[in-house]
C-alpha cells in the first residue's frame, strides 16, 4: 500500500477521533450546564413555594371582613395559580416524552434528577410519585424540550414578580385598611389585629344601630339622646380587644311630656351574646305606653332596664347655645373641673360608635349637658342638632370631632364651613362676626389653654389629617384613631388629675388649671409611660 495512502488513512482517523471526543466533551459540558440549570430552576422553584406559604400564613388567614378590599390581591394570586399550573403541566409533558422515545437515561442523569427531587419533593406531590416509581427520568432531550429555549426561565421570572406583587399588594391592602405607615413589625400580627378591630367595629356598629332604631321608631317618644359617660381606664377605647360588655344609657320623652320629665333606657352590648348584636323587636315592648305609665313593659333582656329618672337631674341647653348666648356658663368652677371628663367621654364614643347615625353629624349644638343637684352626676348626651343649626359640621366627622373638642376646651364658638377650597374654619368674636381662622391657630390656642403639647397635636390632627377621609372611613381606622386622639386626650386627663392632687394636698383646696410653671413634658411623657404598661 502507498505509503502516503496509509499515512492519510491514520490522519483522517484521528481527525475523527478528534472531532469525536471534542463533541462528547462538549456534549458532556452542555448535559452539565442543563443539570446544574435545572437545579437551579427547582431551588428557585422552592423559593417561590416557601414565599407562597408565607403570604398564606401571614395574610390568607386573617381576610378583611370587606370583601371588595380583599379582592384587590385576587388577580395576583390567578396569575400565581396559571403559572404554577403551566410548570407542572410542562414538566408532565416532559417525563412523558422522555419515557416514550428516550433509552434508560445514564447514571449521572439518575444521580442529578435525583438531587432536583430533593429540592422540590416538598412541594410538588409528582415529585414523590417519580421517586416512588423509581425508573421514570428527565433525560437530556426532556430537558433540552423544557430548557433550550428558556421556557422555564421565563415562567420562573414571572412566577417571582407575581409573588412579589402580591406580597405587595397585600402590605398596601393592610395600610389602606389601617391608615398606617409602618416602618417595622410583624405583618401577620398587624393583619390579624386588623381584623379583629373590623370585626368589633362591625358587631358593635350593627348593635348600636339596630338599637338607635328601634327607640326612635317607637310610638309617642322623641328627643332621643345618648349617654357619653366617661369610661373607666380598663373600659375605654384604648382596650377594645378585651371590651366584651358596653353599656349604653339613652335617655327619651313622651311627645306630651314636660321638659323635666325624662325616662332612662340602660342596656348592655354583649359580645358573647348575639342577642344584644341586634335589638330589633327586643326593646318597643318594654317602653312606656304612655308618660303617665310608672312601670314599662317586659324584656327578656338580661341588664336592660326603664324607669323614670330622678326629678333632681336637670338638663342645660345645647353646648352650643349656651357658647353663644350664656358664656358665662363655661367661667364657672363646676365646669372648669369637669373638663377633661367631658372631653374624654365624647372621644371614647365617638371612636367606639364612629360609623353610627349618633356622630354622623357631631357639633356643640347636638351636645347638653346633664348633672344632678344632689349627687356628683355629670354627664354628656348627643342627640340631633338644634333646628338651624344643621350647618355648623360639614361631612368629614374627623374634623367635626376636632371642632367640637376645640370649642368645649376653649369654650368658644367655632364652627366649620363648606368652601371651594375645602373646609374652612371659622371663630366668633365679641361682636358676634364669624372670622376664618386657620387650624394651626387653634392647635396653639389649645396649648395655651391646656398647657398640652400632646393635645393640641391630636386636634390639629383631627382638623388637618385628610388622608382618613379620603376614601371614608375604614373600621381598622380605629388603633390610628386611638393613638393619635384618644391617648393624648387620656395623657391630658391624667396631667390635670395629677396636678390637682399635688396642688390640692400643697394647698388644701381645689385647683382647676394647673400653674404654667408646671414641668408639662416630664408628666405627660411619665403618663404615656403609665399607659402603656
Amino acid at each position: 500500500m502507498d505509503p502516503l495512502a496509509i499515512l492519510g488513512a491514520c490522519l483522517a482517523c484521528l481527525g475523527m477521533l478528534s472531532s469525536g471526543i471534542r463533541d462528547i466533551a462538549n456534549a458532556a459540558d452542555a448535559y452539565l450546564n442543563y443539570e446544574n440549570q435545572c437545579l437551579d430552576y427547582a431551588r428557585r422553584y422552592a423559593l417561590c413555594q416557601a414565599s407562597l406559604r408565607e403570604w398564606d400564613m401571614k395574610w390568607s388567614k386573617n381576610l378583611p371582613i370587606d370583601q371588595a378590599t380583599g379582592a384587590k390581591v385576587v388577580p395576583g394570586l390567578q396569575d400565581i395559580r396559571a403559572l404554577t399550573s403551566e410548570i407542572q403541566r410542562r414538566l408532565e409533558e416532559a417525563e412523558k416524552e422522555a419515557a416514550e422515545g428516550q433509552n434508560p437515561s445514564v447514571a449521572n442523569s439518575n444521580r442529578g434528577m435525583g438531587r432536583l427531587r430533593g429540592v422540590i419533593r416538598p412541594m410538588q406531590e409528582r415529585w414523590a410519585k417519580w421517586r416512588k416509581g423509581g425508573s421514570s427520568t428527565i433525560t437530556k432531550r426532556a430537558m433540552h424540550s423544557l430548557f433550550k429555549k428558556g421556557l422555564m426561565e421565563s415562567w420562573l421570572t414571572r412566577l417571582e414578580k407575581a409573588i412579589e406583587d402580591i406580597e405587595k399588594s397585600s402590605e398596601m391592602t393592610l395600610r389602606a385598611r389601617t391608615g398606617a405607615n409602618w416602618a417595622e413589625g410583624s405583618a401577620y400580627i398587624r393583619n390579624k389585629e386588623a381584623t379583629e378591630a373590623e370585626h368589633f367595629m362591625s358587631t358593635l356598629t350593627q348593635s348600636v344601630e339596630s338599637l338607635r332604631q328601634e327607640c326612635i321608631a317607637g310610638p309617642c317618644t322623641g328627643d332621643w339622646v345618648l349617654g357619653l359617660r366617661p369610661p373607666e381606664h380598663l373600659e375605654s377605647v384604648a382596650v377594645w380587644e378585651f371590651l366584651v360588655d358596653i353599656n349604653l344609657e339613652l335617655r327619651f320623652r313622651h311627645e306630651t311630656t314636660p321638659a323635666r320629665d325624662i325616662w332612662e333606657l340602660k342596656t348592655c352590648y354583649k359580645k358573647d351574646n348575639e342577642e344584644t348584636h341586634d335589638f330589633r323587636g327586643k326593646i318597643r315592648p318594654m317602653l312606656p305606653t304612655t308618660n303617665r305609665t310608672n312601670i314599662p313593659g317586659h324584656s327578656n333582656l338580661t341588664n336592660t332596664t326603664c324607669t323614670r329618672q330622678d326629678t333632681s337631674i336637670g338638663r342645660a341647653g345645647s353646648i352650643g347655645s349656651l357658647l353663644i348666648e350664656q358664656p358665662h356658663y363655661f367661667t364657672t368652677q363646676s365646669w372648669k373641673a369637669g373638663v377633661t371628663d367631658h372631653v374624654r367621654g365624647i372621644v371614647n364614643w365617638a371612636l367606639l360608635l364612629w360609623e353610627t347615625k349618633w356622630f354622623e353629624s357631631l357639633c356643640c349644638f347636638g351636645l347638653h349637658m346633664e348633672s344632678s343637684q344632689k349627687t356628683n352626676h355629670c354627664m354628656m348626651l348627643v342627640g340631633e342638632c338644634t333646628p338651624g343649626q344643621t350647618h355648623e359640621h360639614v361631612a368629614q366627622r374627623l374634623q367635626n370631632l376636632g371642632i367640637t373638642i376645640a370649642q368645649i376646651i376653649l369654650a368658644r364658638p367655632l364652627r366649620l364651613t363648606n368652601h371651594d377650597t375645602g373646609t374652612r374654619f371659622e371663630q366668633r368674636d365679641e361682636s358676634g362676626t364669624w372670622k376664618e381662622v386657620q387650624p394651626k391657630r387653634l392647635a396653639s390656642d389649645i396649648l395655651s389653654a391646656s398647657k398640652s403639647i400632646v393635645l393640641a397635636r391630636a386636634i390639629e390632627f383631627c382638623l388637618t389629617d385628610s388622608r382618613f377621609e379620603i376614601n371614608g372611613f375604614q373600621k381598622a381606622y380605629l388603633m390610628e384613631h386611638i393613638k393619635h386622639i384618644y391617648d393624648p386626650v387620656m395623657a391630658w386627663h391624667e396631667f390635670v388629675r395629677q396636678v390637682r392632687e399635688e396642688y390640692r394636698g400643697q394647698q388644701g383646696r381645689e385647683v382647676v388649671h394647673p400653674p404654667p410653671q408646671f414641668d408639662i413634658d416630664r408628666t405627660e411623657t411619665n403618663t404615656r409611660r403609665r399607659l402603656t404598661m
